[in-house]
């Protein structure tokens, strides 16, 4: 129970740190080095973007075990942008921006992603749990009995 508050705990304020260095980062693009804005913002978008997929990447495939419990990411992610298309939108909804387009396909995106994570959660602790711990404990086995034959 610890592990799973402290997991979700560092995941929330490292997720809120990503987005506040991607903001940081077309600050500093429009500001320092004179970057039109819409150029800047749809940047840190995009870097955002892309460390989403690998985000539900790394977590569902390659750290599932883990990070099984881990959920506040996506909370923070979604809650985040869709604060950011709230204070942004245009109040007719006619003139959209490139950006406006790309934060609702952004929150669309996080939102599939957190369903994703949900289904895996679900399937993981259901059905691939006994397949994993298999596949684990005869990969150990294997381990173990080429050990001993090299020490032979």
């Amino acid at each position: 129970m610890v592990s799973i508050l402290v997991h979700n705990g560092l995941a929330f304020f490292a997720t809120w740190v990503t987005i506040a260095s991607c903001l940081n980062l077309a600050t500093y693009l429009t500001y320092g080095l004179f970057i039109e804005l819409n150029i800047s913002t749809t940047c840190s978008l995009l870097i955002l973007s892309v460390i989403c997929i690998l985000f539900s990447i790394f977590e569902n495939f390659i750290w599932q075990k883990y990070m099984l419990y881990t959920f506040t990411p996506w909370i923070v992610l979604i809650s985040g942008l869709s604060g950011s298309l709230y204070k942004n939108y245009p109040k007719s909804g006619v003139n959209l921006t490139r950006n406006n387009i790309l934060t609702m396909l952004l929150v669309l995106t996080c939102a599939c992603l957190f369903t994703f994570k949900i289904i895996m959660f679900c399937l993981y602790k259901t059905i691939w749990k006994e397949k994993v711990d298999k596949k684990e404990s005869h990969r150990l086995l294997q381990a173990k009995q080429e050990n001993l034959t090299a020490a032979i």
